[in-house]
């Protein structure tokens, strides 16, 4: 077998919680949350990309069809907007767990050459 010298962790880490995963963590649910809407994205793009194939490989005549990808799509808007617009995680920031973690830097931090 062949070694190429990195290990999958050094490319992209797993996130690791100090504690036992629970939804009472601020950022825990935050993740799943996200990764939730994610799963439902994706079994909705399957079955509905799947569905409309079938029903023109088919040149089937399927008047449920429309309804259902429909009620589908507003359910996924719906869950999109809460998780993305609405859903608060009190006591945690995705801004702030990036600057901790080397992303942006802090805006608020003062620099040696401000001219206060």
């Amino acid at each position: 077998m062949l070694e190429v010298g990195i290990s999958s962790n050094q490319l992209m880490p797993l996130p690791r919680w100090e504690t036992p995963p629970t939804r009472k963590d601020p950022a825990y649910r935050f993740q799943d949350d996200r990764y939730t809407l994610g799963a439902h994205a994706m079994v909705y793009s399957t079955l509905v990309t799947g569905l409309w194939f079938f029903q023109l490989l088919y040149r089937a005549d399927w008047p449920w069809l429309k309804p259902f990808v429909t009620a589908w799509t507003a359910v996924l808007t719906i869950n999109a907007a809460w998780v993305l617009l609405v859903a608060r995680y009190p006591g945690f920031s995705p801004l702030k767990k990036a600057q901790n973690e080397g992303g942006a830097p802090d805006k608020t931090a003062t620099s040696g050459n401000s001219k206060s």
